[in-house]
């Protein structure tokens, strides 16, 4: 694993960003653990060759925007860098009741996160996601004493009560405004996916689509999906704070998401025939 010391990501960083990289709710100086993710390995579960194909071509076109994709499993990282940036992003749910998770950061050449995307794994086996919304079991181990006063879910998707199997639930897409109209969410997003795709090999992935955001959720930018064509659930946590809105349904398929991976590979390269040449690596490459 790689060690980002955080005394030092603070001595670098720009006061007049809200996207630092951490806070301090670990204590002071403690080291927060990422890997670069053009190192993940990939072998496994699925083919191989196409993964690292396109892992190494999200990297490169990442680089070429002066960015590099990191991966953490630290979720009170995630939430700090949320609670940094609310003028700019809702506030994130707390994690769901999986077995597994990670986040990627996009970082910048001062180290500072300047984008974000979560994958959490969901067993949907026996019980479909729509059912582990409906009772809560997706976000708690025992919903009946876990669930704040008032908290409920209503869940009316036919896709999600028809989503089996093993599930990488897609959270925490955020890109801070001084980066937005560059590519990066649907970039982080497919580094999310990918990666995933190398630890789970997950039947399904898929989100909960907030309105602001549905525009994202395109064939044309973020590859063959189903995004339901209107809300179907209904989340609400007075705890929070926070009221969330009615919320679309969105999932990929594996066929899907293989067509975008190798999608992604033939762009790049199609693209790096007439890019100039990529930066030199920025000072993230102090980190390893």
């Amino acid at each position: 694993m790689t060690v980002l010391d955080e005394a030092a990501l603070n001595h670098r960083a720009d006061p007049r960003h809200e996207s630092h990289p951490m806070e301090h709710h670990h204590g002071a100086n403690h080291p927060v653990e990422r890997d670069l993710v053009e190192t993940a390995a990939l072998a496994g579960h699925l083919p191989a060759a196409l993964l690292t194909g396109a892992r190494d071509a999200l990297c490169a076109r990442a680089l070429a925007c002066g960015i590099t994709l990191v991966s953490c499993n630290d979720w009170p990282a995630l939430e700090a860098i949320n609670r940094a940036n609310l003028t700019s992003w809702l506030p994130i749910m707390h994690r769901p009741n999986g077995t597994d998770w990670f986040w990627i950061g996009a970082a910048d050449a001062d180290g500072r996160i300047v984008g974000t995307q979560a994958g959490v794994l969901l067993d949907c086996t026996g019980r479909s996601l729509g059912e582990r919304l409906s009772d809560l079991s997706f976000f708690y181990r025992d919903p009946a004493t876990e669930r704040t006063p008032g908290e409920h879910c209503f869940c009316a998707s036919d896709a999600a009560f028809d989503s089996f199997g093993k599930f990488c639930y897609l959270t925490a897409g955020w890109t801070h405004p001084d980066r937005r109209g560059q590519g990066l969410f649907h970039l982080v997003g497919r580094a999310v996916r990918l990666l995933a795709a190398g630890r789970w090999a997950p039947h399904w992935w898929g989100g909960l689509v907030a309105p602001e955001t549905a525009a994202q959720w395109t064939a044309e930018k973020a590859g063959p999906l189903q995004l339901e064509r209107r809300p179907t659930i209904l989340y609400r946590n007075p705890a929070a704070g926070y009221e969330y809105p009615p919320l679309r349904f969105m999932r990929i398929s594996r066929s899907g998401f293989f067509l975008d991976m190798r999608n992604a590979v033939h762009s790049w390269t199609q693209d790096r025939m007439t890019r100039p040449p990529a930066p030199s690596r920025h000072p993230i490459s102090e980190w390893v």
